[in-house]
């Protein structure tokens, strides 16, 4: 995460569970180099990013406001439930397999 024009910029992280806030974080980027934040919060289906503040501008930065940027956000999701469809094709996989070893032909083997 980066500030866009200044630093002393302040990013609020919050994470929810069903609307239910699970984690709260409190960031203040750099406007210069990026910087990397891990969060942990178990279960989480919304995050939510909100920014206050102001500072000096850097030189050569002409915007202002209170603008940040992402990049690479990795989500990190645990056992996924698969949907009922693949549920549903799995079994069917299964039943396949399981009638074409009942219907191949038997061999016998003899000895000379």
């Amino acid at each position: 995460m980066t500030a866009a024009w200044f630093d002393n910029l302040v990013v609020t992280v919050t994470g929810l569970n069903n609307g239910v806030q699970v984690f709260s974080q409190a960031l203040t980027p750099n406007a210069t180099a990026p910087t990397l934040y891990t969060f942990s919060g178990g279960l989480i289906d919304q995050l939510t990013f909100s920014s206050i503040g102001n500072g000096p501008s850097h030189p050569g930065y002409s915007g202002s406001g209170t603008h940040f940027a992402v990049d690479n956000l990795t989500i990190n999701g645990g056992g996924a439930v698969p949907e009922p469809a693949s549920w549903a094709m799995m079994i069917a996989g299964f039943g396949l397999a399981g009638a074409a070893m009942r219907r191949r032909a038997k061999v016998s083997v003899t000895y000379a």
